[in-house]
């Protein structure tokens, strides 16, 4: 009832105020009661919490045009309801200046930048839910999801006062499609969270015989630390990865794998377990590296699992049912002018003018080791294969480069699970309680920036005034005084002839000064 008294009061352009307000009567009139007789007088309706309106005045005896700028109706409520049908139209961004401008406009009320972000804030609750709401839900709609894709893998972490700490899933459909048919590759990494909780996601992905990213699991953790990582490790390990070797890339702490020397490995030999260490691809002093988390690997592999995105699969043309034409293509173009030397059974050495690795041809194994990291053929490999006159070599690739690989990858789909009102939830699920965390209270001092939260470890780039030159702010916070631009003469000639002008001009002022003399004289 308020809300459809506060709705029909803007868009009439009048204001009220509240004169009774109690649990079995609720009063109004007229901001300007002493000249306008509108008044409206509800009642309770029993023990049902609802409202009945016994009596109203809807005559406004005042004018218009002694309302203010601003109007008292125009909470953040209200106005979350205006602005609702508008924010369920995803082809547009509504930002607190469209709000602004659009009340303007169609309400004829002015609110400030502030009003109309806690509206924008208002809205999305109505929307979404509150966060405190999708804590609670959130035991349910794991469930339903286990129901709905067979196969799928949820885990909830609370602490001993049933408050939120990690959640984790992985779809069925994931775990197979990544057990079948992808690289044994896994990508891990975390992106910070801005809502009003924080915390951090944590994302693994792999790769298809397309080079693309497939998500396999995902998860959220109060913030980025050695427990969070470990917990999730132990997940991967015991739902998804447990019956494949496969090799971890792990998108922070990537410089750790060089902190690391062999004489150091050796002294922790005798405590540290087989499944921690990592053998390193690149041939020198550091054979071993010791890793809590990942398998050292060259960095040139996520250059190409960044790429993300995922083509149509029924219009792949590709010859023999192999793929990644372009990277081979752009491999034999590389390796056209270099030499191949025989120096045994099935074993060349390439002459690349850098490093001349040896190759074992056979076995698919090279000392660049990006044959037997990413599975497909390197440049050397393919001088070789054309030193050989060997110009289909597509059986020397690994299996999950065919195209049936990347046919049977998408075969399967994920189905939702649906809304909230028609989820199955047993009588177990009822009484487990998924509390929100707690927030950590603001510190001493200002408020920080809105900046990108940097990652654990990771350097911050230092901004520098393009103005002043300083390093600390930017241009557009730059206090320094600007030097004035004094326009500059253009010179008509070079250096030489001003000069000759200059001392031409200085000899006739002294011959007409002699002459004057004489003259006199």
């Amino acid at each position: 009832m308020i809300l459809a008294l506060n709705l029909k009061f803007i868009g009439e352009s009048f204001q009220f105020k509240v004169k009774r307000s109690s649990t079995t009567r609720y009063e109004t009139v007229c901001i300007y009661n002493t000249h306008c007789q509108w008044r409206m007088t509800a009642a309770s309706f029993g023990s049902t919490g609802m409202f009945v309106v016994r009596k109203i005045n809807d005559v406004h005896t005042c004018s218009r045009t002694q309302l203010h700028s601003s109007h008292r109706q125009a909470n953040r409520r209200v106005l979350g309801h205006i602005i609702v049908p508008q924010l369920h139209d995803s082809s547009r961004t509504l930002r607190g200046k469209d709000i602004v401008t659009d009340i303007k406009r169609n309400l004829k009320v002015n609110i400030s930048y502030w009003q109309a972000w806690r509206a924008k804030v208002a809205a999305l609750c109505m929307i979404n839910g509150s966060p405190e709401e999708s804590f609670t839900r959130l035991p349910g709609y794991f469930y339903n999801l286990e129901l709905h894709n067979p196969g799928t893998i949820t885990r909830i972490r609370t602490d001993s006062n049933s408050r939120f700490t990690m959640c984790f899933a992985a779809f069925g459909t994931s775990i197979r499609t990544f057990q079948r048919n992808l690289h044994p590759v896994v990508v891990i990494d975390g992106a910070h969270l801005k809502e009003r909780y924080l915390g951090t996601m944590f994302l693994a992905v792999g790769m298809d015989a397309n080079n693309q990213c497939v998500p396999i699991s995902f998860g959220v953790g109060r913030s980025e630390n050695n427990e969070t990582w470990c917990n999730t490790r132990n997940f991967m390990n015991s739902n998804l990865i447990y019956k494949r070797s496969i090799i971890i890339i792990r998108g922070v702490f990537w410089g750790s794998i060089l902190s690391f020397g062999l004489s150091l490995v050796k002294f922790f030999e005798g405590n540290r377990e087989e499944e921690n260490t990592a053998k390193t691809p690149r041939p020198g002093p550091r054979p071993e590296v010791l890793s809590c988390d990942v398998l050292a690997i060259d960095l040139c592999l996520l250059r190409r699992i960044s790429r993300s995105g995922t083509r149509n699969v029924g219009r792949l043309q590709v010859k023999n049912g192999m793929i990644l034409e372009q990277i081979v293509k752009r491999r034999k173009i590389k390796s056209a002018n270099w030499t191949v030397r025989e120096i045994g059974y099935g074993r060349f050495e390439v002459i690349d003018l850098k490093r001349n690795p040896t190759v074992d041809f056979y076995n698919s194994k090279c000392e660049c080791m990006k044959w037997q990291l990413s599975g497909l053929r390197c440049s050397h490999g393919i001088a070789i294969a054309n030193y050989v006159r060997l110009p289909d070599c597509n059986h020397l690739a690994e299996v999950y480069f065919k195209t049936s690989k990347l046919q049977s990858t998408y075969a399967e789909v994920i189905q939702p699970a649906g809304p909230p009102e028609t989820w199955v939830v047993p009588s177990d699920y009822r009484l487990m309680r998924v509390k929100p965390p707690l927030i950590k209270p603001k510190g001493p001092g200002r408020w920080g920036d809105h900046n990108r939260i940097p990652s654990v470890g990771e350097d911050r780039t230092t901004p520098r005034c393009t103005c002043c030159q300083e390093y600390g702010h930017t241009r557009n916070l730059c206090t320094a005084n600007i030097p004035s631009q004094v326009r500059r003469e253009r010179a008509s000639g070079t250096q030489e002839n001003l000069n000759m002008q200059q001392s031409f001009r200085h000899d006739t002022i002294d011959f007409n000064v002699d002459a004057n003399i004489d003259l006199n004289f």
